[in-house]
């Protein structure tokens, strides 16, 4: 009798205290408050809303949720009895960014090629090698091997110089609003708030604040968000002056 009373003690306690899926939806001052990060302070499980407001995650009796987001205030909620049981509204207080000044210019500066300049590295670095590869530049009655090899070593040079680009540019921020399902046209217009005339000039914009192409993989795809989010604040604020 006592192993049944403790075992159903032990299932209402469980009962209670289980985790259960809670909703609501996310309201900024004046509209609905899409893509906003939602994160339980006990599990630290992590989710969004969508672009509707509303929101779902798991969580217990008297744990927080903390709502973030650029454009907001970040606000903790308590999960109550009420809130447990029954979907419920978050409202968000507008965010002042300050941003910092950027000038925005259609003209891309290009260094321009000094051939004096090149030939004096060139002859200082053929000379360098010519002391750690003597064989490299052997003496034949035909020149022309000797030749080739300088060609090489120029070749070589050029290559060692080159490194891997590491940041997104203008042709793949153009393909990722052409071609991605979430990333499309109107969450450009709509969410970032992008004119139609100026999407070129935005994409050279963030082009140029060097977003490292790891943020173009499929599970950063938020953290990118984020991030052109943040951009289109700067880019809008430029625009207007």
């Amino acid at each position: 009798m006592k192993s049944c009373c403790l075992y159903f003690c032990l299932l209402v306690f469980s009962v209670c205290h289980a985790q259960k899926k809670i909703t609501g939806r996310v309201y900024g001052p004046s509209k609905v408050a899409p893509f906003v990060k939602i994160t339980n302070g006990t599990t630290e499980e992590v989710s969004f809303s969508n672009v509707l407001g509303d929101f779902y995650l798991r969580a217990n009796l008297g744990d927080s949720l903390h709502f973030e987001s650029n454009f907001y205030e970040k606000q903790s909620v308590l999960i109550d009895r009420e809130k447990y049981n029954a979907s419920f509204v978050v409202q968000l207080k507008e965010r002042n960014n300050q941003l910092e000044e950027v000038i925005i210019t259609n003209e891309k500066s290009v260094k321009k090629f000094n051939a004096k300049e090149f030939n004096t590295d060139l002859t200082t670095m053929i000379a360098e090698d010519i002391k750690r590869n003597p064989n490299a530049y052997r003496n034949t009655a035909n020149s022309t091997p000797i030749l080739l090899d300088a060609v090489n070593f120029v070749g070589s040079l050029f290559k060692k110089k080159a490194k891997a680009r590491e940041f997104i540019n203008y042709d793949e921020f153009t393909a990722l609003f052409t071609d991605n399902a979430f990333f499309n046209e109107s969450l450009l217009c709509t969410t970032l708030g992008i004119p139609e005339h100026q999407h070129s000039l935005f994409f050279e914009f963030c082009e140029g604040q060097q977003i490292h192409l790891r943020y173009l993989k499929p599970e950063n795809k938020f953290h990118l968000l984020d991030i052109l989010v943040k951009n289109s604040q700067l880019f809008l604020k430029r625009a207007r002056e």
